[in-house]
């Protein structure tokens, strides 16, 4: 990163910005680039600020669709009428197993095999009209207890007002997010102008904002994750390793940077992460659990230990160890293509999605499939693959340990969030927020490394190429284009 010198940044004062907002002196140039950095500044706030409103509209739109389909068709439609969506992104799901959590219910258990729906429970908590009404228990939810806790401030009341809530949360520790980032990012004591921060947002903004439209947890995975880097950044490897196990109960695929901590031999870090995950994992959820069970110790650890096993059974073993198929098609990572190019039948069915439709009976169906091998031979293909990734992460990285200020080590981070999007059982464009981690340190690296014109050029080209695709690949775009050419939204949703 020596070329970083040769731009004349000054080191960073002990307190200020991470990031410097360089200036032309050609007094026409300055007063450009001021409004440029002005509107650059208002569309980020835009874009952060507009799924605050989506997320509200949206909820409210299908709570009143709900009511109408209740007073046509009461609380148990006929055969053949399908129930409208309950609620807009993921939030109606999990307030629902919030709410059951505390109620008792193992929200962990799998979806019975006849896939006959349970009796209709009133579940609204406060929510009006009963766009809450529950069609039964929660099935498989995929957050620990730990995580289903720290959601709790949010499952209670109006569910249009706790959107806001969640939302707002996310845009606030997301402009801490940016701040650490360049902190973890910069070289040495260099501070990197904003205008790089600014090409990295542009590549990831729309992954971003599709958790903030879909209200899921994978802005706050960010977020621990950053935290956990920005921590050792600043040799606070215990807390490091501690934001580091927040990340993996959030989402099980930080765990993929226990392998990275491992492999540089920070022990520190892993200690403060064992640690963590055992104040998370066990401790914690054990004492709600004996509460739930009325200070009961017995049947307390009884139901603790049964919503372990039944997570671990249901949700975890089968992706992590047994490979399962998930081939619908919003689903980008490498399992989730490989089986879609590799199986016909069930597992290599676009339209198969038992999870998120186990009741519905499934009359849609597609394939792309180029082979047709067993699932014992596309597993052992999809391992292959995974570990070739794995080795060529590992060669890229290598054996030495950088300088914990090292602008290099932002790179490896980099590497280790891709592996965890692609590695993955399944990766759709909410989950990939974190490519922030990847994007900023790439364009740092393209503007300021130490590398030669034709490597630079290379990066360049490449990263522009994907840039686009992240833009114009997104579901948004497909929508906006539906409504434009005059087909409507479905259509967009087709294409």
């Amino acid at each position: 990163m020596s070329n970083i010198e040769k731009t004349g940044k000054s080191e960073q004062p002990k307190w200020s910005l991470p990031f410097v907002s360089p200036l032309p002196a050609d007094p026409m140039k300055a007063s450009l680039a001021r409004i440029a950095r002005v509107a650059a500044y208002v569309l980020l706030a835009v874009a952060m600020i507009v799924p605050i409103f989506q997320l509200y509209h949206g909820i409210v739109k299908y709570q009143k669709e709900q009511v109408a389909f209740h007073k046509k068709y009461g609380q148990t439609p006929p055969p053949g009428v399908a129930q409208p969506k309950k609620s807009k992104g993921a939030m109606d799901r999990w307030r629902k197993a919030v709410r059951q959590f505390w109620a008792g219910e193992n929200i962990y258990l799998a979806v019975p095999k006849d896939k006959s729906r349970p009796a209709v429970t009133n579940d609204s908590a406060g929510d009006e009209g009963g766009a809450e009404d529950s069609a039964g228990l929660v099935r498989l939810h995929p957050n620990m207890p730990f995580t289903v806790m720290l959601m709790t401030p949010f499952s209670y009341g109006k569910a249009q007002w706790a959107s806001v809530y969640w939302t707002i949360a996310k845009i606030v520790l997301l402009v801490f997010v940016f701040l650490m980032a360049v902190s973890v990012t910069n070289h040495a004591g260099m501070r990197m102008p904003d205008w790089v921060l600014g090409l990295a947002l542009l590549w990831c903004v729309m992954l971003i904002v599709s958790d903030l439209q879909h209200g899921n947890t994978n802005v706050f995975v960010l977020v621990a994750i950053v935290l956990h880097l920005w921590l050792f950044r600043k040799g606070k490897d215990m807390l490091s390793g501690a934001s580091l196990a927040l990340a993996i109960c959030l989402k099980m695929t930080p765990a993929i940077f226990v392998l990275y901590w491992l492999y540089q031999r920070n022990w520190k870090v892993l200690a403060g992460c064992l640690l963590a995950l055992a104040m998370f994992t066990v401790i914690i959820p054990a004492g709600a659990c004996v509460v739930i069970e009325h200070g009961d110790l017995s049947t307390g650890m009884d139901h603790f230990a049964t919503l372990n096993q039944t997570w671990l059974d249901n949700l975890s073993v089968p992706g992590l160890v047994k490979s399962a198929s998930y081939p619908v098609y919003i689903n980008q990572s490498l399992p989730g293509v490989m089986y879609r190019f590799l199986m016909g039948g069930e597992n290599g069915d676009i339209y198969w999605n038992p999870d998120d439709n186990p009741y519905i009976t499934q009359t849609e169906h597609g394939w792309i499939n180029f082979a047709d091998l067993t699932t014992s031979q596309a597993k052992w293909v999809i391992r292959a693959l995974q570990m070739m990734i794995v080795l060529a992460i590992g060669w890229a990285i290598g054996w030495r340990r950088l300088p914990r200020d090292d602008g290099r080590r932002a790179l490896q981070y980099g590497l280790v969030v891709i592996g965890m999007l692609i590695l993955n059982q399944r990766t759709w464009d909410h989950h990939a927020g974190v490519m922030l981690i990847a994007s900023l340190p790439i364009w740092y690296a393209i503007a300021f490394g130490n590398i030669s014109r034709k490597a630079r050029a290379w990066a360049i080209g490449l990263a522009l190429a994907a840039g686009p695709m992240i833009w114009f690949m997104g579901t948004d775009m497909f929508l906006i284009a539906g409504k434009l050419s005059g087909y409507g939204k479905d259509a967009g949703k087709v294409w």
